[in-house]
């Protein structure tokens, strides 16, 4: 029998005993077995003795090395032999010093566990010092908070919003610094607060912005104006004529649209919205003060701005734009500064908030709560301690406990517990009082209330805001707030409330929204009426954008047009633009009776920009108006095939006022434009700012000719096949216009065509004219890519070459690269990732350039799933290739590889090592390639790649053979847990997988490559970044590199 079983058979014995056990004798007398902090006593009765019976060949060991017979039965005179009670032999020499040894050694073990430095002595100064460190904690812990609190302090400086008060006048910037602000002025104001007018007459005297030509400034606040003397015009002086079309209509007007008249100045100034005259001269000079007039739509402080107004920042616990503010919730970041550790809540008002008491243990404001002092009074008597949690006192000194209630320490903090039959809340000489806790039972106090049991009832100690007899909230209409959208509640007698409603709505609740207007109206016909059964709100703002098909134009009639009537349209109007926003060209702004433009206005465009406004006073009926969709009346895109003709509206009578009309006219790729003039009649002056007809290069974008005059031009011979043409027409004045008769000739030999062979040489014609613009299209087979090279490039600054990338379902041009003259340096090698390439060119007399491009056996996949074949296969031909087959499948996905054939062969004498003829297959993270497959070598049939990229290695020789290779991919799910991928398509979110509650999960690594064409930069944005912090981020950390994480000599931009 083994020494297990030696055991068993003891331990079965001993179990024995113990069952078997009769049940007279008595307790002292019966043997035990003990087991105490990890040992195994065995224990005799009173006057008995333990006997261990062994039989057979059985033994005693001790740790395998000792065996008890050996050791204890044998005496002196002999020995046990192998078998039990044959023979006997005496005790050898070696045999007691053996014996003395191993006492030697046990007075040793003793010595060392129960000496003067023993083990024994050891543990109790190691719970001595636990027990000094925990005092030390508690230290360390009081100064760390007094740190924190001196930290929030200066926080709470830095971060003071000194400009909540707009402090800035007169339209200045206000920009918080270290307690205090600065304000940044006007250049017509000055001082701390933008309160100063500046002194432009002084300011600008002697200078070419003041007075010229001995005229009279005069200061005003904001602005200065000239008074000219005989002879002299202009708001500076300095023109000789009051003539509109012979004058600079800014130094005439100003901020205005001059018109010739009859009167003393010979021209009057129609202001723009937000200026008038001053009365002296008609030029548009002196700002209109809208803040004075008493028709703001501000609701806060209204400041007065050069042709325009502003409104204030909302105050201080509000958000929006001035016009309308709503309650900005404070709690919502950072805990509204209240505490959070311990975490104190924070309740929002309008306007304001406030932060709740400190938890119980704790002291302070609620923004700082410091732990309670051991001297605090936990007497028990008050409802300032109802509860069982005390401060920073220990159960070993200070304890706060009463004498019968049981003392706990818990997370550092003391917990006391009334024994059976007493209940209290145990801190205190009162904390405990005899009782029971029967009518306590259902917590019945709410609200944080302390119950209390008397016997037959129960009694509450509500926290401060909460009343007896269940700490039941004080009786407030208020609380919760019934007002809807950030409406203000003010609590009236009982259980009524009133609401103040922010700007734009109504109601009782405030539930009402009376600025129910505006939005997009995509419909090529419709009807738009405004408001609807009643007169029109005070403080409306609304836009409506009428949008038709792109081949169409609004005509737009009005039924009705009734607003408040002012001079200017100051107070109540609706604003007409054509085009999508307020930006584009103004048809007009109208208020009054009278309908716009007489009832009918028909847009240059397929979008019309409606805008109305109301003040805080005096309303109408509105508006009410249909429109249809109707063929442009001028412009549109015309496909040239042999000739035409193009003519300013109501052409050969007067064009309309306010029109804006485009043609673009495309001819195919190997011709190219001619444009003869007809008849040109259009208002003539010197800047061709106000009628005009501009002739553009629809290649290059640039300028061809601007009329605005009468003359007959010389025809003009484009250097391309495409054009731009733009007429624009203002609100004063009209001519005949212009009729312009367009044909197309034969492109210059060598400018533009296209390539379809894998390789060739692309350069410039021979200008024989002063400029050309061509176009070079190369096209290789579905999935392969194109490297350029420039041989050549002698340009001057305006002389360009463009290089796009064409998508070949949707033609949608991705521009890949632009070289002009100036450019420094050695053009690169250039490779575009796709089948088709466009060249274009413009140039004038001396630009040159040489490029040869190639297609290389490089192909890239970006679908779902694919095949990829080898070259010819499945008859691989002997020739050298190097071949690259680069698989790209959406982020957040990894590539399963299915290997449907693979036969490739060498015949060389290396044919085992894969030197000449191998497929490698490796991911896109610079990693380690797998190795090479060839001959026997051959991939497993299917695997899945770590990320969203792999790249496939392929090389074939003259010494080749076998079918080739057929791979099928196929983009998968990536793992809940996985991470890491390759980007190559911008605007993509990089995330962390994250678990169930939105964390992101422990021993984590993840790769990220970011892929940019050739010599462009990457930007990238951090929407949010929250990891654990440590001072030398060695746990948790991010790291940019500018390259591969993996190369050589490699270092992080950052972590």
């Amino acid at each position: 029998m083994n020494n297990n079983g030696r055991l068993k058979g003891l331990a079965g014995t001993v179990l024995l005993i113990i069952i078997n056990l009769p049940g007279g004798i008595a307790l002292v007398n019966s043997p035990k077995i003990i087991i105490k902090d990890g040992n195994l006593i065995f224990e005799s009765g009173l006057d008995r003795n333990i006997s261990f019976r062994l039989s057979g060949r059985s033994r005693l060991n001790i740790n395998d090395d000792y065996d008890l017979l050996d050791l204890l039965i044998q005496n002196k005179k002999g020995r046990t032999s192998t078998t039990l009670g044959e023979g006997n032999e005496e005790w050898t020499e070696e045999e007691e010093a053996v014996l003395k040894q191993l006492t030697l050694e046990m007075d040793s073990v003793k010595r060392r566990v129960f000496g003067p430095n023993g083990l024994q002595y050891r543990f109790f100064l190691l719970q001595n010092r636990t027990r000094v460190a925990q005092q030390l904690l508690r230290l360390y812990n009081n100064r760390l908070q007094q740190a924190e609190n001196r930290v929030k302090i200066l926080q709470e400086r830095l971060e003071k919003k000194a400009c909540l008060s707009n402090p800035c006048e007169n339209g200045g910037s206000c920009f918080n610094i270290f307690d205090g602000f600065m304000c940044k002025c006007p250049k017509s104001f000055e001082g701390p607060t933008c309160n100063q007018d500046v002194n432009e007459c002084a300011l600008y005297a002697g200078t070419d912005l003041g007075c010229q030509n001995e005229a009279q400034c005069v200061n005003q606040f904001g602005s200065y104006s000239c008074i000219c003397r005989p002879g002299w015009y202009g708001i500076h002086c300095t023109q000789r004529k009051g003539d509109c079309m012979q004058s600079s209509n800014w130094e005439l007007c100003g901020h205005g649209i001059c018109v010739n008249s009859n009167d003393t100045f010979g021209y009057k100034c129609i202001c723009d919205q937000g200026w008038r005259t001053n009365g002296l001269i008609p030029a548009c000079t002196v700002d209109v003060d809208e803040c004075a007039v008493g028709h703001t739509a501000c609701s806060t402080k209204c400041i007065n701005l050069p042709g325009s107004f502003t409104c204030a920042p909302c105050a201080a616990g509000l958000t929006g734009n001035g016009i309308n503010c709503r309650d900005l919730n404070e709690c919502a970041e950072n805990n509204g500064g209240c505490s959070l550790n311990p975490k104190v809540h924070c309740i929002n008002s309008y306007g304001s908030y406030h932060c709740d008491e400190c938890p119980l243990g704790w002291l302070g404001d609620g923004r700082t709560c410091t732990r309670a002092s051991s001297n605090t009074d936990f007497t028990g008597s008050g409802p300032s301690t109802s509860g069982a949690i005390g401060g920073v006192a220990s159960c070993t000194s200070n304890n706060i406990c009463h004498p019968l209630a049981a003392c706990n320490e818990i997370s550092n903090t003391v917990v006391c517990s009334c024994p059976p039959g007493m209940i209290g809340s145990g801190i205190g000489v009162n904390g405990c009082v005899h009782g029971s806790n029967k009518n306590c039972l259902n917590q019945p106090c709410k609200n944080g209330g302390t119950c209390l049991d008397s016997g037959n009832g129960y009694v509450c100690l509500c926290p401060l805001g909460f009343v007896q007899p269940n700490c039941t909230a004080i009786s407030n209409a208020c609380v919760p707030n019934p007002c809807l959208n950030a409406g203000r509640c003010i609590a009236k007698v009982g259980e009524h409330y009133q609401c103040q409603c922010t700007p734009g709505y109504t109601g009782k609740r405030c539930e009402n929204r009376f600025n129910r207007c505006g939005g997009v109206l995509a419909d090529p016909v419709g009807r738009l009426t405004y408001p609807t059964g009643s007169p029109y709100e005070h403080n409306v703002q609304c836009a409506w954008i009428i949008r038709t098909s792109e081949t169409l134009v609004l005509n737009v009639t009005f039924n009705l047009f009734e607003l408040e009537d002012s001079t200017d349209c100051r107070y109540d109007w609706l604003q007409i633009n054509d085009g999508r926003t307020a930006a584009d060209q103004i048809i007009g702004r109208f208020c009054g009776s009278h309908k716009p433009n007489g009832g009918n206005i028909i847009s240059s465009t397929n979008n019309l920009y409606l805008w109305f406004k109301s003040d805080n006073s005096t309303a109408a009926q509105g508006f009410d108006m249909e429109w249809q969709s109707i063929p442009p009346q001028c412009g549109g895109v015309f496909t040239v095939t042999t000739h035409g003709t193009i003519s300013t509206p109501g052409s050969p009578g007067n064009y309309p006022k306010n029109r804006d009309c485009r043609w673009h006219l495309k001819a195919p790729n190997n011709k190219r434009l001619k444009l003869t003039f007809f008849s040109l009649n259009i208002e003539k002056h010197d800047s061709c700012n106000y009628d005009y007809v501009e002739i553009k290069d629809a290649i290059s974008g640039h300028n061809l000719e601007k009329y605005c005059n009468s003359s007959h031009p010389q025809p003009l011979l484009l250097p391309t096949n495409e054009v731009n043409i733009h007429f624009h027409s203002d609100n004063i004045g009209s001519d005949t216009g212009f009729q312009i008769y367009y044909s197309t000739e034969e492109r210059i030999p060598g400018c533009g065509g296209v390539y379809t062979l894998s390789e060739g040489q692309i350069q410039a014609p021979v200008l024989i004219e002063d400029s050309i613009a061509c176009e070079y299209e190369i096209k290789v087979p579905t999935r392969e890519s194109v490297i350029l090279n420039f041989e050549k490039f002698q340009m001057a600054p305006d002389d360009c070459v463009k290089i796009y990338g064409v998508n070949s379902e949707t033609r949608e041009q991705s521009l890949q690269a632009k070289y002009c003259g100036d450019y420094e340096g050695r053009l690169p090698v250039i490779e575009i990732n796709f089948n088709d390439v466009l060249v274009t060119f413009y140039g004038r007399s001396g630009a040159e350039f040489k490029l040869n491009y190639r297609s290389p056996c490089s192909f890239t996949f970006n679908s779902e799933e694919d095949f990829i074949y080898s070259p010819n296969y499945p008859n691989m031909t002997k020739e050298i290739n190097f071949c690259t087959y680069k698989i790209n499948t959406e982020p957040n996905t990894v590539i399963s590889l299915y290997v449907t054939d693979f036969d490739l062969k060498d015949s060389t004498l290396d044919d085992k090592g894969c030197a000449y003829t191998f497929l490698v297959i490796e991911d896109s993270m610079g990693k380690s390639p797998w190795e090479p497959y060839c001959n026997e070598k051959t991939p497993a049939r299917d695997f899945v790649s770590k990320y969203n990229s792999l790249e496939l290695l392929f090389r074939s020789s003259l010494t080749s053979s076998g079918r080739g290779f057929k791979i099928k991919y196929k983009a998968i799910p990536m793992g809940k847990g996985n991470c890491g991928g390759v980007y190559t398509k911008p605007g993509y979110t990089i995330r962390l997988p994250t678990d169930e509650e939105g964390l992101y999960m422990h021993d984590m690594e993840c790769y990220w490559i970011i892929k940019a064409p050739l010599y462009k930069y990457i930007f990238l944005n951090w929407k949010s970044f929250k990891l654990e912090e440590s001072s030398d981020c060695n746990y948790d950390y991010v790291e940019v590199f500018d390259n591969y994480a993996n190369a050589k000599n490699s270092q992080p931009l950052g972590r």
